[in-house]
């Protein structure tokens, strides 16, 4: 089942995962991304967005990643724009299973740079983003 939620300004498209899974797994491991711009705050916004979710977490190189050590692993890309300052504006999260089989993503983005979530909290956008993949 896929949604699209939108506003004026910000759309979100998600393929919900069932949050119960991932809270009776060990752990979600959250591949770092070094390539994205300010990789290491969204990892960590991540992270605590999972944990207000009663989801543990734990962090992989993307380079070491052994597919029996994460029953779930969440992969993340973004994107960011330029207007009155830089911002983030778009992020994309996958989440795979051990067997590396995809199993739920979702996509927001910032469609206007006078969209009023740009201005918001980095964590706001993140936690919204993944209350929204897990159902």
């Amino acid at each position: 089942m896929t949604f699209l939620l939108t506003g004026c300004m910000t759309t979100t498209k998600v393929k919900p995962v069932n949050k119960d899974l991932l809270q009776r797994s060990d752990a979600v491991c959250v591949e770092q991304n070094n390539s994205v711009f300010h990789g290491a705050l969204i990892q960590s916004a991540l992270v605590e967005a999972f944990s207000k979710q009663n989801i543990k977490t734990k962090t992989i190189s993307r380079d070491n990643i052994q597919s029996s050590e994460c029953e779930y692993r969440v992969t993340y890309v973004a994107r960011r724009s330029f207007g009155a300052g830089v911002y983030i504006s778009n992020i994309e999260l996958n989440l795979f299973d051990r067997n590396r089989n995809y199993i739920g993503n979702a996509k927001w983005k910032i469609n206007s740079s006078l969209s009023p979530d740009r201005f918001k909290d980095l964590q706001e956008n993140v936690d919204e983003i993944v209350d929204k993949l897990l159902n």
